[in-house]
């Protein structure tokens, strides 16, 4: 388990990967909106890795937040996720 600070700390390291990585950080917000909407849908339909994984609205704020802090571009080309990643959701037993 996981601390809420330490959910943050993850969350902004992420933000800061992406903002260097493609120099926006579009998307960001929207894993957990998809998050959301499956969750709303029964808890059966996410993969068991995200199960427990916090979904609330104020992950989604904090990194329009966190990318107004720092002058980071919510808006910018996004690209799929890699096919490694894609594979693991759709392993049985996710």
């Amino acid at each position: 388990t996981f601390s809420r600070s330490q959910e943050s700390a993850a969350d902004a390291d992420a933000l800061r990967t992406l903002a260097r990585m493609y120099g926006h950080v579009a998307g960001a917000d929207e894993v957990f909106k998809l998050l959301q909407k499956e969750s709303a849908r029964g808890i059966g339909n996410l993969p068991a890795i995200l199960r427990s994984h916090p979904l609330d609205q104020d992950r989604i704020d904090a990194i329009a937040r966190t990318a107004a802090t720092n002058g980071w571009a919510l808006h910018g080309p996004t690209l799929p996720l890699p096919e490694e990643i894609r594979r693991l959701a759709e392993k049985p037993g996710n």
